[in-house]
């Protein structure tokens, strides 16, 4: 090879390696918070009514209203059973759900459109998910809430209105203070 060819195998590579590092970051997220989800905080939060598919009231055929959460604390974590990085989150929401109890619905939101129940299902269980899973029928919620990475958490506050929007794995502590500060807010 020659030693020009040796520098442009030298810069694919390089490239490569930098595209691969701002996937990771992006999927790990490092919480920073992009405009999007500056512009959303506050506004009020995209409504739905989404069938719990996994976890306590998927049996029952319930639905979860945001509209009828209106007045409480609800937290959605945005995930595929084929996320990686949602694995990862799903113990930090585990603890936060067992923590905040009745106080902050913990709800995952599953975006998976064209999967089986069954896979939905068996990504929950693998995931050993402790908190209701809803489905994302027609990628309402998805869209609404700008979610273009997972898995992504949003908090949104009594008033309905959004209060927190996080890309990537939570920090727990960070979680746990934003969840305190909307239950603290009228």
């Amino acid at each position: 090879m020659s030693r020009g060819q040796d520098r442009i195998l030298w810069y694919i590579g390089a490239f490569f390696l930098l595209a691969v590092g701002m996937l990771a970051m992006r999927l790990w997220g490092g919480g920073a918070a992009s405009p999007e989800d500056a512009a959303m905080v506050g506004e009020p939060a995209p409504v739905f009514s989404l069938p719990i598919v996994a976890g306590e009231g998927a049996d029952d055929g319930e639905r979860v209203s945001l509209e009828a959460l209106r007045g409480e604390v609800v937290v959605l974590d945005f995930w595929a059973s084929w996320c990686r990085p949602c694995q990862y989150s799903v113990p930090v929401m585990n603890r936060v759900h067992e923590r905040y109890g009745d106080r902050a619905h913990v709800y995952g939101l599953n975006v998976e459109e064209n999967a089986s129940l069954g896979v939905v299902r068996e990504g929950y269980r693998q995931f050993q998910m402790g908190f209701p899973s809803l489905r994302d029928e027609g990628g309402v919620a998805q869209s609404g809430y700008a979610v273009t990475s997972i898995p992504t958490v949003v908090i949104v506050g009594r008033d309905g209105a959004v209060h927190w929007v996080h890309r990537g794995v939570p920090d727990e502590d960070e979680l746990a203070e934003q969840i305190e500060g909307a239950l603290t807010r009228d």
